[in-house]
């Protein structure tokens, strides 16, 4: 997917024009876990937010390099709640719908009613396809995510390119080496990388493409990974369904947050001895709450009581935003 540059970042409290996630119109539905296992075997891949000040100040000024490539969107999500048992429950009841599925389920129906042959979905009675789907039920909730939600989501273009076409392209392959690893003796180890590489290298497997660690603990107990967690969160949370959740399934919505990855995994990778402190490490980013485009959400000139109503609301989101930070009168 690529980046699009007019869309700026909206504010968490007024969700982005996202398509629905949740069928309206339909019944409650009562279903039991699509998992043939339980929930306490679900492993998190955390998609850690990044402190590229942090890594600025010790010698590694690399955000722009992902910048330019259109993922600022992406990482300032990062820095925002996980809702752990809401994501777990999306996975557990969890199918994913593809080409084959919606195939078929058209066959099916004909099979029942061969008048139906050469109808189309609609006319069927079936929902519209309009390519992969990850469909799930919460709360009695019909769930369905596509492709598009994210990419609105991130402000991206909903098109891009298979990595897998690329994969028989050698013909850059020999200079890539050359300037990505120190030691060609080394090639496919990460140890075998140059400085900057390895530092990429490292954002790339825990916010990018996370990676869980270990799928077995000392019991052989078999973990399923569930990846970008924080992403699955802000989705929830952008298109109203936390909000939704929270007044009759408060447990669902319970927060955590991601451990950031700071310049401390240089001294651990050797890279470098001697760790600096940002003097503005990343933070919680408590304006995003405050503005909307620029315009204040809320100021000393409301009432006593809605400004904290707005605070307990935001600290429902896993953001604690200070009295003292609410903005005099505009």
């Amino acid at each position: 997917m690529e980046a699009c540059s007019s869309s700026q970042v909206q504010n968490p409290l007024n969700p982005l024009n996202l398509p629905q996630i949740v069928t309206i119109g339909k019944t409650l539905i009562v279903t039991g876990n699509v998992m043939e296992f339980g929930e306490d075997l679900l492993k998190f891949c955390y998609d850690r937010p990044v402190d590229f000040e942090s890594l600025k100040v010790n010698d590694f000024d690399v955000e722009e390099l992902f910048l330019n490539q259109g993922w600022k969107r992406y990482f300032e999500v990062l820095n925002g709640p996980i809702f752990t048992n809401l994501i777990k429950e999306f996975w557990m009841k969890s199918r994913v719908y593809d080409d084959v599925s919606a195939k078929m389920e058209v066959d099916q129906l004909v099979l029942k009613d061969p008048s139906l042959k050469g109808k189309t979905r609609e006319e069927m009675g079936l929902k519209a396809y309009n390519g992969t789907e990850i469909r799930s039920v919460i709360a009695g909730l019909d769930i369905t995510i596509t492709k598009a939600h994210f990419a609105k989501l991130l402000n991206l273009e909903d098109k891009g390119e298979k990595i897998s076409d690329y994969k028989s392209g050698l013909h850059y392959r020999k200079d890539i080496k050359k300037e990505v690893y120190e030691d060609e003796s080394l090639i496919g180890k990460s140890k075998g990388l140059k400085s900057n590489c390895l530092v990429l290298f490292k954002i790339f497997i825990s916010s990018i493409v996370p990676r869980s660690g270990a799928i077995k603990d000392g019991n052989f107990k078999r973990f399923t990974s569930v990846a970008y967690p924080r992403l699955l969160s802000e989705l929830f949370f952008q298109t109203k369904l936390v909000k939704v959740l929270r007044k009759f399934y408060p447990k669902l919505v319970k927060v955590e947050k991601a451990l950031k990855l700071d310049a401390g995994f240089l001294s651990r990778m050797n890279i470098k001895k001697k760790i600096v402190k940002p003097q503005n490490p990343l933070e919680v980013t408590i304006n995003d709450h405050l503005y909307c485009d620029g315009f204040l959400v809320i100021s000393e000139a409301d009432d006593e009581e809605v400004i904290q109503f707005f605070l307990e609301k935001v600290k429902e989101t896993g953001v604690d935003v200070p009295r003292n930070r609410v903005p005099q009168a505009p």
